[in-house]
């Protein structure tokens, strides 16, 4: 599909505003389809906000709404995720041709700076984003584009296409709605927006400029690999490969020549010429090494040695070779505890863990379950070339109580199969794998009395778990206000949130 010239230059201006102001961008149209999109929402252009509560009473009322306290305004009332909102503050503004509102353009706050931002602007934001909003209709979107004439009556193509016959903008791979994704913000590519992500992703950013070696620390499927990939992507040795090997995947017995590389001659059956490892193929640039934690105790002394001398002995070898790598290490598994049970060398633990970086869990950050699952049914609607469907009220509840313990990578097989069972525009509960559905089993994460018989509805439930959770998180960290500020942030909601949950599910003491 060929760029919409318009749309690439309203991306390039929504890329401009978020760097400018430290604030994520959103642009909806009429649909509140996403036209125009910032950070963790990138990889949602070209799907429609299911909710959208505020986004709707703009284009109803044509007037600017400021939110200060999301999940506690008025206009959030109707929203089933008000308990749980992703967001801090936002502030949107309807986008006018023609005395009409053609769409709305948002900043959003995700983080509490963010948040502190949007306060601390008010007036002068709110005349900013309405002359921005102005100039996406009577253009020049940007310095050098073709300038929209308001004569005419004309709209920039992305809001002016009948939503009936615009199909979602997602397809395979990175391009959607015609624009392809350039390198220029690879942790785009995590989707979510709760605190507890926005928290790792600030870290691994800070950490991307150094040339530390970084061990990510989190359980399988938590997305240890995409973090390494932006890792890689914005650090000194970006412009060199990256070169992923599993350690647990390649038999010992070879697994010292695929790093290490070999000599010819080292052993029965070498190559002529030997062969270089992945050392050597990552020179000049970064080496992943995943499931370290399952290296055998024989060959970590060899790997303390390279990180160390930043030097290799390939098998058989009589000489080493000098190397520029950089090295990320991640682990599903305790490091510390390999180490105090003696399966794991002391030495090579604190040489990797040089800046730790734990990937927290799906159960860490619900708020970004729904995100996850409308990004996820996107793609895959996209890739069957079919409108972008959505997940019924009830759907979305389960998907957020479940407790994934294949994190994103159980997520997105389960949108890929509630994708392929349904048949309408909603996709309801019934559609998703029967653990999910509230009367299966989800491998000890929902109490006994949630799943013993069928008296109990969806929502009784779902607050069945989330008693359960919050319970088990407190006992974990105490009862105390600290303790409280903890389970918050990890959860994703505000401290008043949280009391007020605790009240209304009867655990308040």
């Amino acid at each position: 599909m060929k760029p919409v010239p318009e749309l690439e230059s309203m991306q390039h201006l929504v890329d401009s505003i978020s760097t400018r102001l430290q604030l994520e961008v959103e642009i909806v149209d009429t649909r509140l389809q996403r036209v125009g999109a910032s950070g963790p929402f990138r990889r949602l252009l070209g799907t429609r906000q299911e909710r959208g509560f505020i986004n709707r009473y703009v284009l109803e009322t044509g007037k600017p709404v400021l939110i200060s306290n999301p999940g506690r305004e008025h206009l959030c009332t109707p929203c089933d995720l008000k308990d749980s909102c992703m967001y801090r503050a936002g502030l949107s503004c309807p986008i006018m041709h023609q005395g009409h509102v053609v769409g709305v353009f948002s900043l959003v706050g995700l983080t509490h700076g963010q948040r502190d931002l949007i306060h601390q602007g008010g007036q002068r934001l709110l005349e900013f984003i309405a002359q921005i909003s102005s100039s996406l209709v009577n253009g020049p979107l940007l310095p050098g584009s073709n300038r929209i004439s308001p004569a005419c009556g004309a709209l920039p193509e992305v809001l002016a296409t009948p939503p009936a016959t615009r199909r979602s903008g997602h397809t395979c791979g990175r391009t959607r709605s015609g624009l392809t994704l350039g390198p220029d913000d690879p942790f785009a590519e995590i989707i979510g927006a709760s605190p507890a992500l926005m928290n790792t992703i600030a870290k691994a950013r800070r950490v991307a400029a150094s040339n530390a070696v970084v061990l990510l620390a989190g359980e399988t499927g938590a997305g240890k690999e995409m973090f390494a990939r932006a890792i890689h992507a914005v650090g000194a040795t970006r412009l060199g490969p990256l070169v992923a090997v599993n350690c647990s995947a390649i038999p010992e017995s070879l697994l010292e020549s695929e790093l290490f590389g070999y000599e010819e001659g080292a052993f029965t059956g070498a190559r002529r010429g030997g062969k270089a490892g992945k050392f050597e193929l990552a020179d000049g640039g970064t080496l992943f090494l995943d499931e370290v934690g399952d290296l055998p105790l024989g060959l970590q002394p060899k790997l303390l040695r390279a990180l160390e001398r930043k030097m290799i002995d390939r098998v058989g070898g009589t000489s080493s070779r000098a190397l520029n790598i950089r090295v990320i290490a991640a682990s599903n598994c305790n490091l510390a505890e390999q180490v105090r049970d003696g399966r794991f060398r002391a030495d090579l633990f604190y040489r990797l863990k040089g800046f730790p970086l734990y990937i927290p869990p799906l159960r860490e950050r619900r708020g970004d379950i729904v995100l996850l699952a409308d990004a996820f049914l996107a793609e895959v609607d996209g890739c069957q070339g079919r409108m972008t469907r959505r997940w019924s009220d009830e759907a979305a509840a389960a998907l957020t109580a479940y407790d994934w313990p294949g994190n994103v990578r159980e997520l997105r097989n389960a949108v890929e199969y509630a994708a392929t069972m349904a048949e309408d525009e909603v996709i309801g509960v019934d559609c998703l794998p029967a653990e999910m559905q509230g009367n299966g089993d989800h491998s000890g994460c929902v109490p006994d009395q949630v799943s013993i018989g069928g008296s109990l509805s969806l929502r009784d439930r779902v607050a069945a778990f989330e008693r359960e959770l919050l319970a088990s998180a407190l006992a974990a960290v105490g009862q105390n206000v600290e303790g409280k500020r903890q389970v918050a942030e990890s959860m994703g909601v505000s401290l008043p949130t949280l009391y007020r949950r605790l009240k209304e599910l009867g655990l308040s003491s």
